[in-house]
């Protein structure tokens, strides 16, 4: 109850200092600072519940013009600082020359590059379980 309520007072107050749309700290309508606050929010709230948030970048063309990269720097940079947080780097999990073959276009999985994707991260999910488990 009361850190939802102050997440919203937070999230209500954060909107007056909102970067234009369109401006260059804004994708898709989303600017990093309230990415972060949501971000922030769900690892509180599943740190709170005894569980481990997994922060798995959007996949996309490497080269979508430095848009993503602000947030996949900002991603990183939460789980090394948030307790409960793993990042899940795909980037690094992926060999470069089977990049570009996973998408649909710059930033859409195919079907067989969900799959691979799905692939890679089932073990990380599994491992997290196990060590959440563990005494």
């Amino acid at each position: 109850g009361k850190l939802s309520d102050v997440s919203r007072i937070f999230s209500g107050i954060s909107l007056l200092f909102r970067p234009k749309e369109g401006s260059a700290d804004a994708v898709s309508a989303v600017p990093l600072a309230d990415a972060e606050e949501n971000l922030r929010t769900l690892a509180a709230a599943t740190f709170a519940a005894g569980g481990h948030l997994l922060l798995i970048p959007e996949y996309a063309q490497f080269e979508m013009d430095g848009n993503m990269l602000p947030y996949w720097k900002m991603e990183a940079r939460l789980a090394a600082e948030l307790p409960a947080t793993t990042l899940v780097n795909l980037y690094a999990m992926i060999p470069s020359q089977q990049r570009e073959s996973l998408l649909a276009d710059r930033n859409h999985l195919t079907r067989e590059g969900s799959d691979f994707v799905a692939g890679l991260i089932a073990p990380v999910i599994a491992r997290t379980i196990e060590e959440q488990r563990a005494p």
